[in-house]
């Protein structure tokens, strides 16, 4: 999709951090949970052999522990919501016309999925294995009758069920050729008016040891715009590809140029895409 042409002489302008190596992600409800059915519901999807129940939380709260590819997940139920209204302001404007399921939610789960049996691979490659497989599980609680959304915060976004559950049926589709669900890990929000121009920015690639793409006063509209970043950003996930200020892409019938740059919503460098 992309030909990248580097300038490794400009790369000390921004400094990309290492991959998180882990994946975290809130189910969200409408009503408690019952542990049981949790249970039940997990071994359905994914067998009795890998899904059992763990050792209770610090504050008291059941957990479920799932084993897939090496990777442990583990599932915590509370009853309470996710506080100070977190995921209402998550709640991206494309996916939710009214946040009232996300305000009024009183319970989520939380999973947690690290690679605890693979010693061999990079950093990269155990978060993502740690993505993959704990969206499975995530996609799984969110089928929940209860379930009103997932909520991912390294992604600073709040997906409603049938979102999570249209992704991941679009990435398995083929299951000689499975896909990553990127869509799920990362979000592009976009701020200004008619004076400053329309800016846009991702957010979730520092999770995947890549600084965030921003860009600034674009004269495509905002769908365009919003694609053009989610491609790069799917690129440099999918690839592993590091990106620096001075790199060059090749886009469809576009020239893109990488420069770092300051976000307000990061308040730190991120990677400006020059049109």
């Amino acid at each position: 999709m992309f030909a990248c042409t580097q300038k490794d002489s400009m790369t000390d302008s921004i400094t990309h951090p290492e991959p998180a190596g882990s994946f975290t992600s809130f189910p969200l409800y409408s009503a408690p949970l019952d542990p049981d059915a949790v249970l039940e519901r997990l071994t359905t999807a994914f067998t009795d052999q890998s899904v059992g129940r763990g050792l209770p939380t610090k504050t008291g709260e059941p957990t479920i522990v799932v084993t897939l590819h090496g990777v442990r997940i583990v599932v915590a139920l509370s009853d309470t919501p996710v506080p100070e209204q977190e995921a209402t302001r998550n709640c991206h404007p494309a996916y939710w016309s009214d946040t009232a399921p996300v305000d009024s939610h009183v319970a989520h789960a939380v999973v947690r999925a690290e690679a605890a049996d693979r010693p061999d691979d990079s950093l990269l490659e155990q978060t993502l294995a740690a993505h993959v497989t704990g969206s499975l599980v995530a996609a799984s609680l969110v089928e929940a009758p209860e379930a009103v959304a997932l909520y991912t915060a390294s992604a600073a976004t709040t997906l409603p069920p049938e979102v999570v559950s249209d992704v991941i049926h679009a990435a398995y589709a083929d299951p000689e050729d499975p896909q990553l669900p990127v869509d799920l890990w990362l979000s592009v929000w976009s701020w200004g008016n008619e004076v400053t121009g329309t800016t846009l920015a991702t957010f979730g690639l520092p999770t995947f040891g890549h600084a965030d793409l921003m860009l600034e006063a674009t004269p495509l509209d905002l769908a365009d715009s919003t694609n053009l970043l989610l491609d790069i950003a799917r690129y440099v996930v999918t690839t592993g590809a590091r990106l620096h200020p001075g790199d060059e892409l090749g886009h469809a019938e576009r020239r893109l140029r990488l420069e770092a740059t300051i976000s307000p919503s990061h308040g730190e460098p991120v990677l400006g895409v020059v049109l």
